[in-house]
């Protein structure tokens, strides 16, 4: 078992958790490890530590892709269904890397949705073809017209 603990910083809250031990000077976070592992305490840690990312994963395919739905009672069409998402999940990441060029810090499918997927603006047809006209002062006009130039 490794346990971890962190003083936390003057101004910054502790994570939300049941208090451990009652200290009014001094604010802890704790993390808790339990494994197998003959590994010395901090190589566990950097061990562990890397795979809790995958939490976050598992959180971006349930609220941005709907990962948690069922949509059939055969199981061949839900692992159809699983297979497009892991698709859809795969292209969005490298959409978010190479278009967007987030490379250590991604945003989530719901920001990029509601920054470059939701475009305020018209759709007007002139001379046997359709034009977007964009608003003028949308916020995220700059970051929509580089990605446009980087997908061409």
């Amino acid at each position: 078992m490794v346990v971890i603990r962190q003083r936390v910083k003057k101004g910054n809250k502790a994570r939300k958790q049941l208090t451990l031990l009652h200290t009014a000077d001094v604010i802890y976070d704790y993390q808790v490890i339990l494994t197998n592992s003959d590994k010395e305490a901090e190589q566990v840690w950097r061990f562990y530590n890397k795979r809790a990312c995958c939490e976050n994963f598992i959180k971006e395919g349930v609220y941005g892709f709907g990962l948690d739905k069922v949509i059939s009672h055969r199981y061949a069409g839900n692992y159809t269904w699983f297979e497009l998402l892991m698709l859809a999940y795969n292209l969005m990441n490298f959409f978010k890397e190479e278009v967007l060029k987030q490379k250590k810090v991604k945003n989530t499918i719901q920001i990029i949705r509601d920054r470059l997927f939701l475009i305020p603006g018209r759709l007007i047809s002139t001379g046997r073809r359709y034009v977007l006209k964009l608003e003028k002062t949308w916020f995220f006009r700059e970051d929509y017209e580089e990605a446009l130039v980087r997908l061409s």
